[in-house]
């Protein structure tokens, strides 16, 4: 077990103390650089309701770079939601490849699945997810547990992490014992402790008042400037504008994007669809 970091918001990295790098190893991380964190190729899902298929995803094509910040953007049963959980590995594509930095997660299997998952990606969700009879700090240390770090060793890290996250006074308190904007902080701890290569927001704001909602997102773009590649998930053209990227999808299609930080291209399909999403 290598000695470990607390490296900012972005979590605990490996202490590496040889600063020694060959010729090949950094061929090799250039390499990297140019590979998509994400690819997706012709992603399709098809549910049956009944006798009858129900296309969620119709042939999605995608790539995401390293430490980019994406918002995945269109009303309720656009395909938003079933998208996430193809590229996170929690559901199957029907047909379709998908990339994770080079290794193909759609021929993976259920276990390989579990431990990319609990390795390479951090998932936030609506509703928290947190254990209601562990308290703060034990719900973060969790994670790490299952991939292998000792009781001590998880102790540390959850604990210096949700201290960073302004919850250190908070950290022996039930989930049910703190507001909704420290249960999210939770939460996003829990989801960096592993130090994911990409973390997943699914509607993180949707429990939450506008102030608290504007502290989680102002957290998330905090994190995007440290590096970490962020996809959102939300049905907030207001939210959705926090991001570098905006992708917008109806029908189970991707039908446009857009840069964030509020600019708006005139791309009239893009206006139409806006006009029937919650503003804020």
């Amino acid at each position: 077990m290598p000695n470990l970091i607390l490296n900012g918001l972005s979590g605990w990295k490996p202490l590496n103390h040889d600063l020694s790098c060959s010729v090949e190893q950094k061929e090799r991380e250039n390499h990297m650089e140019t590979i998509p964190r994400i690819r997706a190729r012709g992603l399709t899902k098809i549910y049956r309701r009944g006798s009858e298929p129900v296309q969620a995803l119709a042939g999605i094509d995608l790539d995401i770079a390293p430490g980019a910040f994406v918002a995945i953007m269109g009303q309720s049963g656009c395909g938003k939601t079933t998208l996430l959980n193809m590229l996170t590995g929690v559901d199957r594509p029907t047909a379709g490849e998908l990339w994770l930095d080079g290794q193909r997660l759609d021929t993976m299997s259920e276990a390989e699945l579990a431990i990319l998952r609990r390795q390479h990606i951090g998932l936030i969700f609506q509703a928290f997810n947190l254990l209601n009879n562990m308290s703060a700090l034990e719900n973060v240390m969790l994670p790490m547990l299952l991939v292998g770090y000792s009781a001590n060793e998880a102790l540390k890290g959850a604990g210096a992490l949700l201290d960073e996250l302004g919850l250190g006074k908070r950290l022996h308190m039930l989930p049910g014992q703190l507001s909704g904007g420290e249960q999210q902080r939770v939460a996003i701890a829990r989801a960096l402790v592993n130090e994911p290569e990409v973390l997943c927001a699914d509607e993180p704001t949707g429990n939450l008042d506008a102030h608290t909602g504007h502290e989680i997102l102002h957290l998330l773009k905090r994190l995007h400037r440290q590096g970490q590649t962020i996809i959102l998930i939300t049905h907030d053209a207001q939210v959705a504008s926090q991001a570098d990227r905006i992708i917008l999808m109806r029908d189970g299609r991707i039908i446009d994007e857009m840069n964030g930080q509020g600019s708006l291209p005139p791309s009239p399909t893009l206006f139409a669809d806006l006009s029937g999403l919650d503003m804020g």
